[in-house]
């Protein structure tokens, strides 16, 4: 508390203004005899005056100085100044008065504060610390980022290359910094669009990242799929529906969105294909309006979209002879089909025959003109099988044999490849070696039937002696004698005992 005895009139209210040391701060005025005595205190946000002049004093309204705080305590970018009340008395406490403002790292400014953060708000001098001051706190709160697009998921099919994931908007809101995605459900995030290969199903977050002003903003959760690649094995099927049609079936790809089925008279040689129609959500269609008792071939093949594109995936389906009306001049198409195995089991390069027949209505001929029989394998890496239904096995697997007649008429026979050889042997290995020698007993192991040599184990009966890895490399360490050991998952097995002389 400070108690300051001044007289009446202009003199006193420029003492006063000198005595608190800043421009306009709370003069002292007075009027006829009474001699104003003004004591100040503040108290908070205010500061009351006190008259302790002898006798009644004049002046009993607006004794209090007020500072208040900004309205709209959220950023906008503008200045947000602190405020006095508007009905203190100016003969007390002067007309102008400084505010000064202090941010959270001390620094002072008589500028009202603009950014978001925590101020002080000060009226009195900054330095005397012995004038009362009032004082307000008050935080300027950061505002909500406007965004206007969010980021979104991404969907694509697997082709082995690196698909993004999202699709980021193409500016960044005012007043965000970065736009920054999480895969593990916020516990880390990073800049970059993220981006797999493999075919799986990938929840994402992501958020927009405010400035010092803002507030981040979380973007709503996403989920982008990767979509295995199209796959399976199209057979097209054509069966006569009365004179002049035919219904084309055909088996079912995987991760297509439709197919499109061509069809000519088989007279037609040109190369040139014309979609006779586009099916989407079905496995068959009915096309009439033919020539009646006529040769016709067909084919169906797969396509996905890719934007407003249609792109053909997989492999065209084999083509499809037959008839309108199903018979001409003795000519029929086929009405059933029989295969001699349901399923096969063989061994890595051994060979079976698979044969089938066809049969006509009323045992009628079929078309000469197209393959009474065609032989499909849905894994030539696993079982191979030639134009006459020799199937040989090529490496450990299953798979299935399709026999086509030539209207698509179709059986499947399972295949089974089984990799275990009957016998195993090394061919010429080395029997003696010398101190750090190596030999490669892997490239000449044998193994029969078969060329595969996944799944062996290789074993030293004396390391100290003779060290060998799982790729059959040995390398002779010492001295003496050892026995190396070469085991089949079948248990076959071929040894070589090994002398180690010295250098």
């Amino acid at each position: 508390m400070i108690n300051k005895i001044r007289r009446s009139g202009p003199a006193a209210a420029l003492i006063l203004a000198l005595t608190l040391c800043i421009v306009g701060a709370f003069p002292a005025t007075g009027e006829g005899s009474h001699s104003h005595s003004w004591r100040f205190t503040a108290a908070g946000d205010t500061i009351t005056a006190h008259c302790d002049g002898a006798g009644a004093c004049d002046i009993t309204e607006g004794l209090t100085l007020t500072l208040r705080p900004p309205e709209g305590l959220s950023y906008s970018g503008k200045e947000k100044p602190a405020t006095l009340n508007e009905d203190y008395n100016p003969k007390v406490f002067g007309k102008k008065h400084a505010i000064t403002y202090v941010d959270a790292e001390n620094n002072y400014t008589t500028a009202a504060p603009v950014n978001a953060g925590t101020y002080t708000a000060y009226v009195g001098p900054t330095q005397d610390m012995d004038v009362p001051r009032a004082s307000v706190r008050f935080t300027i709160e950061k505002a909500d980022l406007p965004v206007v697009q969010w980021p979104e998921p991404v969907d694509s099919s697997y082709d082995g290359e690196l698909h993004a994931l999202v699709k980021p908007p193409l500016t960044l809101p005012e007043g965000a910094v970065a736009l920054r995605y999480s895969a593990d459900g916020g516990a880390t995030w990073i800049d970059a669009i993220p981006a797999a290969v493999s075919a799986n199903t990938y929840t994402l977050m992501a958020k927009f990242v405010g400035d010092g002003n803002h507030n981040d903003a979380p973007c709503p959760d996403m989920t982008a799929t990767i979509d295995e690649a199209p796959n399976g094995l199209i057979i097209a099927t054509m069966t006569a529906e009365g004179e002049d049609a035919f219904k084309i079936s055909w088996t079912e790809a995987h991760n297509v969105d439709g197919y499109d089925v061509f069809i000519k008279e088989c007279s037609d040689k040109s190369s040139s294909r014309k979609v006779a129609a586009s099916v989407e959500g079905a496995t068959e269609v009915t096309l009439d309006g033919l020539k009646k008792k006529t040769n016709y071939k067909a084919c169906v093949r797969a396509w996905v979209r890719q934007g407003n594109e249609k792109v053909y995936v997989l492999d065209t389906s084999p083509v499809a002879h037959a008839i309108t009306g199903g018979i001409l001049k003795g000519v029929v198409n086929p009405g059933s089909l029989k295969v001699d195995y349901t399923e096969v089991t063989l061994r890595i390069d051994r060979t079976v025959r698979i044969s089938g027949s066809v049969k006509g209505v009323r045992k009628g001929k079929v078309l000469k003109h197209a393959p009474r029989l065609r032989f499909i394998s849905t894994d030539p890496g696993v079982a191979a099988v030639s134009k006459k239904g020799d199937v040989t096995g090529v490496s450990g697997g299953s798979c299935e044999i399709y026999v086509l007649a030539n209207n698509g008429l179709w059986k499947s026979v399972k295949v089974t490849v089984d990799p275990s050889p009957k016998r195993v042997w090394l061919n010429k290995p080395r029997k003696y070696m010398k101190v750090g020698q190596k030999q490669d007993l892997g490239a000449v192991l044998k193994l029969w039937p078969g060329k595969s040599v996944t799944g062996l184990t290789w074993k030293s009966s004396n390391e100290a002696v003779v060290t060998v890895d799982q790729r059959g490399t040995v390398t002779a360490v010492k001295k003496g004698e050892a026995t190396v050991t070469v085991t089949t998952t079948n248990g076959k097995r071929a040894r070589l005992k090994i002398t180690v002389n010295r250098r």
